[in-house]
């Protein structure tokens, strides 16, 4: 197993955990040292992945708002594929 594909299992269910915690488990679990600018190459820099812990109850308030003003769950992914270009 690599280094980054120990950082992904370790991370599967919560890749909020932070860096020191990352690298506790991939040494405990797969005896591997792991560095800070391995795990933010591999799922991103801490800064970003804490950030989204304290705004998900914001995004879903704001996910539910756009489907009830949307009209529907499949209207509002029809608005956001209008607006993200076609993606």
């Amino acid at each position: 197993m690599t280094k980054s594909d120990a950082i992904r299992a370790v991370t599967k269910d919560n890749y909020c955990l932070p860096n020191e915690d990352i690298k506790r488990e991939v040494r405990r679990k797969y005896g591997l040292e792991v560095e800070s600018n391995l795990i933010a190459g591999v799922i991103g820099p801490e800064k970003h992945r804490l950030g989204t812990r304290t705004n998900s109850e914001e995004l879903k308030r704001q996910a539910k708002n756009l489907i009830i003003n949307a009209g529907s769950f499949k209207q509002a992914k029809k608005l956001l594929y209008l607006v993200a270009g076609g993606m």
